[in-house]
Parts: C-alpha cells; sequence; structure tokens
C-alpha cells in the first residue's frame, strides 16, 4: 500500500493478556463474551477506513491506511484505556497493542509476520 499509493500506512495488533488461562480458568462462558467485546472495542474506536481482522485465538489486526506510526500509537494507547475502563466483566480486561509501519521492501506477510511475533 505504501509503495502504490505514497502514503503511510501502519498496521496495529491487539491481543488480550492473559487470554489462555482466562479460557482454561473461566471456559467458553467468559472466553467468546470476551473476545466479542474486545472486537467491540476495537470497531468503536478505527474509522471507516481502516480494516479489523481476527489474526489468532487472543488478536486482532487493524490496518490503518494514511496513519503514521505516531498516530497508531496513539490509537493503542486509547484501546488499552478503553479495556482497563471496561466494566463487563468481574476480571479485569487487559490489552497489549503495538504498531508497525512496514520496512522498506516489506510485503505484507512480512510486516504481520513481524507484528505478530513481538506481540507474543
Amino acid at each position: 500500500v505504501k509503495k502504490r499509493f505514497e502514503q503511510p500506512f501502519s498496521l496495529v495488533v491487539a491481543t488480550i493478556d492473559h487470554f489462555q488461562h482466562i479460557s482454561e480458568s473461566c471456559g467458553d462462558a467468559v472466553a467468546r463474551p470476551l473476545l466479542k467485546v474486545v472486537a467491540r472495542l476495537i470497531e468503536q474506536s478505527v474509522r471507516g477506513s481502516d480494516f479489523v481482522a481476527r489474526c489468532r485465538d487472543n488478536a486482532f489486526a487493524v490496518v490503518m491506511p494514511q496513519t503514521g506510526l505516531e498516530e497508531a500509537e496513539a490509537f493503542c494507547s486509547r484501546l488499552r484505556e478503553s479495556a482497563r475502563q471496561n466494566t463487563e466483566f468481574d476480571i479485569k480486561l487487559r490489552i497489549s497493542a503495538g504498531a508497525f509501519s512496514p520496512e522498506p521492501d516489506e510485503n505484507a506477510a512480512q510486516l504481520l509476520s513481524r507484528a505478530e511475533a513481538a506481540a507474543v
């Protein structure tokens, strides 16, 4: 995207902290609704031009066209704060989120791979 349109773009990967533990100790009755809440928080925070997808059991990817790294990092901060303020569950909802911009000559698959590796 960056090369084709000469516009910046960023990728955000957001993961639910301790999701495996929550899933194992609380079961699907909590884990599935938790995923839906996080998806809703992300959907409420993105712009119409952004693209959101679930990329792992506990992770979501957000492609943010025409967004520099600094703006994407600000999005991550807002998302983490929204999760902390969420009161729909008895457990504390924590999200780790990182923003990434493509390196020169890096394709989309490489960028996603790098972002997912950093989110582990």
